[in-house]
């Protein structure tokens, strides 16, 4: 959720995916490496995108 950003239902899902993706990856290169690299995507979006993925708007 925190990916995706706070309030964005497509952002969780998007988080959801990139997190996935990351970590099915990264099992794939080394076992021991599975949860690493869930948190190097985690770190990765919130250096790029600090509001998330989908931030929601201010109104």
């Amino acid at each position: 959720m925190i990916i995706g950003g706070l309030g964005s239902l497509w952002g969780t899902l998007a988080g959801g995916i990139v997190l996935g993706l990351a970590q099915a990856i990264g099992g794939r290169i080394n076992p021991e490496w599975q949860i690493l690299a869930g948190h190097l995507a985690f770190l990765a979006v919130l250096m790029v995108r600090p509001r998330g993925l989908f931030p929601a708007r201010r109104t």
